[in-house]
């Protein structure tokens, strides 16, 4: 897999998470904001960020072992980047 690849699966199981999870990840990772901009632009608490961060990653690991070979796929991928910019 290709980073951009990455991305796409990424963006793709995220689609499976709830809305906060999946808005507040996107921020984060995708559009490189802050805590405080993320709570600011989603009106939320900025600890909420944090947890919403926590619980999103979580739920997005859990998607990702219930499938072995796409946790291989991923797994390659990124230890072949030392430096991985999604």
């Amino acid at each position: 897999l290709t980073i951009s690849e990455v991305r796409e699966l990424l963006t793709e199981l995220s689609k499976e998470l709830k809305k906060e999870y999946r808005l507040v990840l996107k921020d984060h990772f995708f559009d490189h904001l802050s805590h405080s901009e993320i709570a600011s632009k989603r009106k939320i608490a900025v600890g909420s960020v944090g947890k919403y961060l926590q619980r999103g990653i979580e739920c997005l690991r859990v998607s990702v072992d219930r499938n072995p070979k796409l946790k291989k796929e991923l797994r390659d991928a990124l230890s072949d980047n030392n430096t991985v910019q999604v």
